[in-house]
């Protein structure tokens, strides 16, 4: 099996849909908000370079055609490991790239050094999904409005210089949410405690994301733990996820009288 669908652990046949689960199945797994070992970090380098490839349906069947062959004689895993200090998303589209334009040999041909950089940096939610600007390095970029986990914003002309020529800077965007919102890749994951009389005859309610106040109707009848969903309220048209909990009234509240209608 070529090392790419190895590393995220799908069958070399699987469909876009078992790709995408895979994938952020590993990286929530592998996340630096969750493992902070140099593994996994190494680890999710790995994910999201794979993933890079594989979501592409014009990358993976270049990889489908040449194999691991591109990664010269120690595999994928071996090159990721040489590449450490640079962005392998980065160097995975030189690649195909180089492949689209002139056929397998152009990624050996390539000789020039990378003069891209390439950072990671750590967002909140908030930030993530009203948008707003962020300062690196004396550069200030701008948070577009929900963007994806993982994304990665340009900036120009802040990369290495060589021979007459400059690159760019990379940061890619990590999101972490919250004790009251949770990510799962890019959908957002929260809790809404009901009372018992509105569990059982239902609500509107209203959940107030950073400003963006979502109505909330719980049906009849809705059961302990049961998730509700919301379209597109996640981040990059993903979805919000609502977890239903609720309160049992104590029993010095109330007398046994008032559970006649059970």
């Amino acid at each position: 099996m070529k090392e790419l669908y190895k590393t995220l652990e799908v069958q070399e046949d699987a469909s876009e849909q078992e790709i995408k689960k895979a994938y952020r199945k590993l990286a929530k797994k592998y996340h630096p908000d969750k493992c902070k070992t140099p593994e996994c970090e190494e680890k999710f380098k790995e994910i999201n370079a794979a993933n890079e490839v594989l979501s592409d349906k014009i990358k993976r069947a270049q990889y489908d055609n040449v194999g691991d062959k591109v990664f010269g004689d120690g595999g994928f895993h071996r090159y990721s490991q040489k590449h450490q200090d640079v962005d392998l998303n980065d160097i995975l589209n030189q690649m195909f790239g180089g492949m689209a334009q002139g056929g397998f040999s152009g990624v050996y041909q390539q000789r020039e050094p990378n003069i891209d950089r390439a950072v990671r940096v750590r967002v909140p939610l908030e930030k993530a999904i009203n948008g707003g600007k962020l300062t690196i390095e004396n550069h200030t970029i701008t948070i577009p409005p929900r963007i994806g986990q993982g994304m990665k914003l340009r900036v120009k002309g802040a990369g290495k210089s060589y021979n007459g020529r400059t690159g760019d800077l990379y940061v890619q965007v990590v999101i972490f949410g919250d004790n009251i919102f949770e990510l799962d890749g890019n959908s957002i994951h929260t809790v809404l405690t009901l009372n018992i009389k509105e569990a059982i005859f239902g609500s509107h309610k209203e959940i107030n994301l950073y400003g963006d106040k979502i109505k909330i109707k719980t049906p009849k009848d809705v059961k302990y733990g049961q998730t509700l969903r919301v379209k597109e309220k996640g981040l990059k048209n993903d979805n919000l996820y609502v977890h239903i909990l609720y309160e049992l009234p104590k029993s010095s509240s109330i007398k046994e009288s008032d559970l006649n209608f059970i």
